[in-house]
């Protein structure tokens, strides 16, 4: 948490930007329900503004071989349902190009996002012996698994948000990875 607290000193202090890294993690749940929406209801262009171009093939590719029923579980999920942890924050500076007048710095935060999931619905991505282990179970490979309860648990994605930060660029957050989800296995 300290390394985290550096880097936002560092952020808003030399990019003069504001940067909030409480608020940041509180807005992305609303981010996930907001792509969710535009999947359900086949807005795929409206995924541009919040996703890069090869996380937008690979969710919508994923979307595609979900069944009736777990579509209908992500349509009703909420805020409450999904959470974001452990956040690292790194930055991003490539080779500036001839075009540039300045290096282009980008904000990469790394995370895990935590989907609370219904069991049944997700069945046939689960480990064949799932039903059987115990309560508090969990998967030690990505995406991580936790058991909550008979019909409950929560699947661990690790994520990658990114925004351009350079002087004078007010840059959008994009989302650059979503591991296996909406799918929980690899």
């Amino acid at each position: 948490m300290v390394t985290n607290f550096i880097w936002g000193i560092m952020v808003r202090g030399y990019f003069q930007q504001n940067f909030d890294l409480k608020e940041f993690l509180g807005a992305c749940p609303h981010a996930m329900v907001q792509v969710i929406g535009l999947l359900h209801d086949k807005e795929h262009s409206g995924l541009d503004d919040l996703l890069s171009s090869e996380c937008k093939k690979s969710v919508t590719t994923k979307w595609g071989i979900l069944d009736a029923v777990q579509m209908l579980q992500m349509q009703t999920m909420t805020t409450d349902d999904i959470s974001f942890l452990q956040p690292q924050i790194l930055m991003r500076m490539p080779e500036k190009g001839k075009d540039d007048d300045e290096i282009p710095a980008f904000l990469t935060i790394q995370m895990s996002m935590v989907v609370n999931i219904d069991y049944p619905s997700w069945k046939s991505y689960m480990p064949n012996d799932f039903e059987e282990l115990p309560i508090g179970w969990r998967q030690g490979q990505e995406p991580y698994i936790t058991k909550l309860n008979e019909d409950r648990c929560f699947v661990c994605f690790k994520t990658v948000f990114e925004r351009e930060i350079t002087r004078a660029c007010e840059g959008n957050w994009k989302i650059l990875e979503l591991g296996t989800w909406p799918v929980p296995s690899s």
